[in-house]
């Protein structure tokens, strides 16, 4: 991508310009957003002082009409409003003083109004009280001194002066908002442009970048494609060369476990003869007959372990009769080995199943079984063997402590690893699920390398045609030749 380079340089003075008076312009559009919020606020609070100076001047007019209501009348229900009106006007005073705190203007202003306000009152009361004690006369004399109407002159000539500062005020803020509005419309002009102007330059990067860009994708693909291949060549490869070292370490184990049979079987049969005769020989000897039961007990355990070692190297059974009869003498000396209870689920043949699937497939279930040995603890232990036309399916499954999701998981496991990768190799799976107290189940799915009938998936118990059988561990006799 390096002939983009010089497009992005003639571009980014540019963008610097463009990005530095949209910076610009938006640190202005803020500023006067501001100020636009700022003017409307003191708007609106010059209105509710103009109110609350109306609502007192009012209040107190009403206050003066309902006194003038009774000295005419003398009738106290005309009084009815009159404390309420004396409330609302204290009220607006108290609020007009709390709305103009910050204008020391207003404040001096209030300062004068509230004396001339409570004066105004206090004549209304004293008048009221002059109705009332000696009669309209007496009212009347009072009134046509004009004192209460200078104080009321003095009140509205203070009122308008109040009014007029507000008007001001409210003519000064006006004229801020309306300046505030036209330079955000200005603001947002100059936003637009610039935003058009980066428009046009980006479009123009993007032309002279998208041919660079599908050229890379090509090369990207190209590149992934060849990884790809190789990565499948080397798997492939690794797959063989796994599956050739099965070969043979299979053929290993088939060779000791032959010379297993064949030399040291043979000898241990010749050694047990010639013993044989001697002690027949020299049976009234009583050191002879004492040492020939320990002899022959020693060369039964002997033979039992030889037979044990070549059956795990290389069960004959395997060979001779297949996997189902090998599962089934597998599991049957796991169960008197260990005392746990076992059942198999076994099909009725193993044909379907290739040779190549026969020795893995046995093998990891050697492994699943040495496991519950091992860790499990298990007091019950169920294999089943079944497949149908597309694969063949390996579950062990114990009543044991079960392992937790970390160690199911770790690779570090050579015995839960080892039969991943095994059925890896075959483009299979073995998965491992348990929870701790609850038992673990292993199930190994392998694909057939060739069809089979969906008819062949019948299953049988160890006994042909019967519930699958328990076994227990009975006295095994190995004084015969292996």
């Amino acid at each position: 991508m390096d002939f983009v380079k010089p497009v992005w340089q003639r571009a980014t003075p540019w963008l610097l310009t463009i990005g530095f008076v949209l910076c610009a312009a938006s640190g202005f559009f803020y500023r006067n957003v501001e100020r636009f919020s700022s003017s409307d606020h003191m708007i609106r609070h010059t209105h509710r002082v103009i109110v609350a100076i109306t609502k007192a001047v009012s209040s107190l007019r009403e206050a003066e009409a309902v006194q003038r209501g009774y000295l005419l009348s003398g009738e106290v229900s005309y009084l009815t409003p009159y404390a309420p009106l004396v409330q609302a006007v204290n009220a607006n005073l108290a609020t007009l003083k709390s709305l103009t705190a910050d204008n020391p203007y207003q404040q001096q202003r209030i300062a004068r109004l509230e004396p001339l306000i409570i004066e105004k009152l206090a004549d209304l009361d004293l008048t009221m009280a002059v109705r009332r004690d000696q009669g309209f006369q007496a009212a009347q004399r009072l009134m046509v001194n004009n004192y209460g109407r200078d104080v009321m002159d003095i009140i509205r000539a203070e009122v308008d002066t109040m009014l007029e500062e507000e008007e001001r005020l409210m003519l000064q803020r006006n004229e801020s908002a309306q300046s505030a509005y036209r330079v955000s419309i200005a603001t947002i002009l100059i936003f637009l442009a610039s935003g058009l102007l980066l428009l046009l330059l980006s479009m123009r990067v993007l032309r002279h970048s998208r041919r660079v860009q599908q050229a890379s994708d090509l090369a990207r693909h190209q590149h992934a494609t060849q990884l790809e291949e190789k990565i499948l060549l080397r798997t492939a490869q690794v797959r063989q060369l796994a599956g050739h070292l099965e070969a043979v370490r299979e053929a290993e184990k088939r060779a000791i476990a032959r010379e297993l049979h064949d030399d040291i079987g043979s000898s241990m049969t010749a050694l047990s003869m010639v013993l044989e005769g001697h002690f027949r020989r020299n049976a009234d000897i009583p050191d002879v007959a004492k040492s020939a039961d320990k002899v022959r007990a020693l060369l039964k355990e002997v033979t039992h372990s030889t037979r044990r070692i070549q059956a795990g190297l290389r069960p004959n059974t395997l060979d001779s009769l297949g996997l189902v009869e090998a599962v089934r003498e597998l599991v049957a000396e796991f169960s008197q080995r260990t005392q746990v209870v076992s059942t198999v689920e076994l099909p009725d043949d193993d044909t379907a199943i290739s040779a190549a699937l026969q020795v893995p497939l046995f093998r990891m279930l050697q492994e699943a079984l040495n496991n519950v040995a091992k860790h499990a603890a298990a007091g019950h232990v169920a294999v089943t063997l079944a497949h149908d036309a597309q694969e063949v399916v390996l579950t062990v499954k114990d009543d044991g402590v079960g392992i937790t999701p970390e160690r199911a998981g770790n690779t570090e496991t050579h015995g839960l690893l080892g039969m991943r990768e095994r059925a890896a190799y075959l483009d299979g799976s073995a998965v491992i699920e348990s929870q701790v107290g609850q038992g673990t189940t292993v199930t190994v799915r392998l694909p057939l390398s060739n069809g089979v009938p969906a008819s062949a998936n019948q299953k049988m118990a160890v006994d042909v045609a019967a519930p699958a059988t328990t076994w227990t561990s009975p006295a095994v006799d190995c004084s015969a030749s292996l």
